[in-house]
């Protein structure tokens, strides 16, 4: 396992809502805002976390998702995607396991346990 997944490793026991992979790439690299109160991320820096996400996701210990609302990926544990969409459902605003993409079979499979939730994907 590479530095900067041990690094997303170590952020995930901190993660309370599913985090966008800019904001992954900036704690990945430590990066802290400037003057403005903006954090810069470079290409090669998100193409980076990216990569490590990805692998991440194919090892099951984390999904993905987009957001509704700007469409940006978001990254969460299994745990606090489930906690996540239950504040969705909570607000009347669950859609669905709509857009999930890297990791989706582990989430699909985790949410079945305990509820029925039904997969959009065709296969």
């Amino acid at each position: 396992m590479g530095r900067i997944q041990r690094r997303l490793l170590d952020s995930l026991p901190e993660q309370i809502k599913p985090v966008s992979t800019f904001e992954f790439a900036a704690i990945a690299y430590r990066l802290t805002p400037n003057a403005e109160n903006v954090t810069v991320v470079t290409e090669a820096q998100l193409s980076a976390a990216r990569r490590s996400l990805f692998r991440l996701a194919q090892a099951g210990l984390i999904s993905s998702s987009r957001g509704f609302r700007d469409r940006r990926q978001r990254w969460a544990t299994l745990e606090v995607w489930n906690a996540y969409y239950d504040q969705m459902e909570k607000a009347g605003l669950a859609g669905g396991i709509y857009g999930m993409r890297h990791g989706r079979a582990a989430f699909i499979q985790a949410r079945l346990g305990d509820r029925k939730f039904k997969s959009s994907t065709k296969r």
